[in-house]
């Protein structure tokens, strides 16, 4: 109920502003770009780099990955390949040198990990063994991670503070900025999946992760000015504001779930953005 209404109240805002600027509207590439419009539409693609960082339990060392004679010995988050993501910026001038942003965003995960090791007790070898979003009884061996992790909507609201107009060769080119707000982020395809997983042992079960969640965000880019459009590149950092693990969620044993406390995802998104 919270999240309808905060996306009811988001609307709202969106169309509030859109009303009051009546005319006064540019769309991407609709001809010459002005500033001075108060709502501004385009489009943008992102590349996001993912890791987690944890908190363990105490007993952390008690699990065994669902196999007798092993004993966990490190937690780990590699850096992620990048995902990609793309959108339509909604860029609404509040007067001055501040906007409110709204980017809806469809965001494609790439092999966002953690990696656990475990030590044979018997022979001292060492394991490593990757857990994703999504875990398959029967894992084939050219099967790529590309899709071990769930896609994503995701929605920030922003507020953008710009430098005044800076100039190159005497003509007014760029401007400076920094963005700060939160993120609304939901799991596609999430609760279809994890319906049907009471059937995986506990070897193969995933890190089970919740529906949605919100996470704060921040970055600082650049707007470069054209004749017809605006094109900004910006550099945001995001973290979760909560674990994203769903623990309330029974699917059976899950050895992976159990020596973790807390599960914070932290992203570095660069974008580059078209009005």
């Amino acid at each position: 109920m919270m999240i309808k209404k905060g996306l009811c109240v988001g609307l709202f805002l969106s169309l509030f502003f859109a009303v009051n600027a009546q005319k006064r509207i540019t769309f991407p590439f609709g001809g010459a770009y002005d500033e001075n419009q108060v709502l501004h539409l385009g489009f943008f693609f992102t590349y996001q780099t993912s890791y987690y960082k944890v908190s363990k339990n105490k007993d952390w060392q008690l699990s065994n990955g669902g196999i007798s004679g092993q004993k966990l010995v490190g937690i780990s988050t590699p850096a992620a390949i990048g995902g990609l993501g793309f959108g339509i910026p909604v860029d609404i001038r509040l007067g001055g040198n501040a906007n409110f942003i709204l980017r809806p965003t469809y965001l494609i995960f790439a092999s966002q990990s953690l990696d656990y090791t475990y030590l044979n007790e018997s022979t001292g070898e060492r394991t490593t063994i990757s857990k994703y979003h999504k875990e398959d009884i029967e894992k084939a061996s050219t099967e790529s991670s590309m899709d071990r992790n769930f896609f994503a909507f995701e929605l920030p609201v922003l507020l953008k503070f710009k430098s005044d107009m800076k100039q190159i060769y005497g003509e007014d080119k760029y401007r400076g900025y920094i963005v700060g707000g939160a993120k609304f982020s939901r799991n596609i395809g999430r609760n279809k999946y994890y319906d049907a997983l009471t059937q995986n042992p506990p070897a193969r079960m995933p890190l089970i992760v919740k529906p949605y969640y919100f996470s704060y965000e921040a970055g600082a880019g650049v707007d470069i000015f054209f004749e017809y459009f605006k094109m900004s590149a910006e550099l945001k950092w995001s973290q979760s504001i909560n674990s994203i693990l769903d623990k309330k969620l029974d699917r059976g044993p899950n050895p992976f779930m159990q020596p973790i406390d807390k599960l914070l995802l932290r992203s570095l998104q660069f974008s580059l953005i078209f009005e």
